[in-house]
């Protein structure tokens, strides 16, 4: 994510862009040539937009997923995945809201099911770290660790407020919070209008 928001700055027509276009990038990911499409532009800094300095505080952003097999990184999926491993449901919770960072337009193979294509990857964000929108997935049904710093960070009261003011202004994560609090076991529903694919087809 921060080579591909370093190209967008490098873009010659950065200058102007407004929330919501696709724009040409050198890579996305897959080290082809083709678009990015940023959610929001004002990550990146532009005439009437964010400053220099806000621009490196944002690029400090702690990465989740950097894997290769999902087109976020050079690292490797199979290198952190742990059979059993299990983190609170507060954590799922936090991963399912959709802060959206940015969306490479495109399709790769599921890491863990040979010949299933996924979309994307999609980047979601809370400002502080970011991860693939399907990363409460691979938590939960294939054992993919997440660093303590951040479970932490989610079992605290800033995790807490966070969870709390997405619902506020997300309605997908409002009906997925109310359905989990009527039933823990409805942790993995799908919402009608949910991006990504449901939990029992993953």
């Amino acid at each position: 994510v921060k080579k591909e928001i370093y190209n967008i700055e490098r873009h010659k027509k950065i200058k102007g862009f407004k929330n919501g276009r696709s724009v040409a990038v050198k890579s996305i990911g897959n080290g082809e040539s083709g678009e990015i499409f940023i959610e929001n532009t004002s990550l990146i800094p532009y005439e009437g937009g964010v400053s220099i300095e806000e621009y490196q505080r944002r690029l400090k952003i702690i990465d989740l997923t950097p894997y290769k097999e999902i087109h976020c990184g050079m690292e490797s999926i199979y290198d952190n995945v742990e059979e059993g491993y299990s983190v609170p449901d507060k954590v799922i919770l936090y991963l399912r809201t959709n802060d959206n960072l940015c969306a490479a337009p495109g399709i790769y193979e599921h890491p863990f099911i040979s010949g299933k294509n996924l979309f994307g990857p999609e980047i979601s964000s809370d400002d502080i770290y970011a991860w693939e929108r399907e990363t409460w997935k691979y938590v939960l049904k294939y054992g993919l660790k997440l660093p303590k710093s951040f479970i932490d960070y989610v079992m605290s009261e800033k995790g807490t407020k966070y969870i709390e003011n997405h619902a506020k202004r997300d309605e997908i994560f409002a009906e997925i919070l109310k359905k989990y609090e009527e039933d823990p076991k409805n942790l993995t529903v799908y919402v009608e209008g949910e991006n990504g694919v449901p939990y029992d087809e993953f």
